[in-house]
């Protein structure tokens, strides 16, 4: 049973009201960066001292604020952490995928018009299914 009481407040329903969607996108990403950065030092064992050293900085402070959820990281200290913590934090590197063309072709009986029909499968490697391509050649 939850006991937890709802508490309600003209004035921060106000404060709320005039918070532009960009303005909520910025701190809803710099909470996630923060979350994002915890969960990582949670699953190597660390504590705020493990990743201080791991990015040579000496103020203990800087941590807790990178943690806070507040900070505007800059895109050497996001790079810098995403090095020390083994993890992505900005997507911005281009995806690319494997495709494998298999091309064959078919001069059998059948092909009335006995022209060579290529068949031409691509493999994307996150469909599992090729996709076909038929030409005429």
């Amino acid at each position: 049973m939850n006991n937890m009481k709802t508490y309600n407040s003209e004035i921060i329903d106000n404060l709320l009201d005039t918070i532009t969607p960009l303005e909520q996108a910025q701190t809803d990403a710099k909470m996630m960066l923060a979350a994002r950065i915890s969960d990582a030092m949670k699953a190597k064992g660390w504590k705020n001292k493990d990743l201080l050293a791991a990015v040579n900085k000496e103020n203990p402070s800087v941590i807790t604020k990178w943690l806070s959820g507040t900070h505007n990281f800059t895109m050497d200290t996001l790079v810098e952490l995403q090095r020390a913590l083994d993890i992505n934090l900005m997507d911005i590197e281009e995806k690319r995928e494997d495709i494998v063309i298999d091309f064959h072709t078919d001069t059998s009986k059948n092909n009335i018009n006995k022209t060579k029909l290529a068949h031409i499968y691509c493999y994307s490697s996150k469909s599992k299914k090729p996709d076909k391509i038929n030409c005429l050649a």
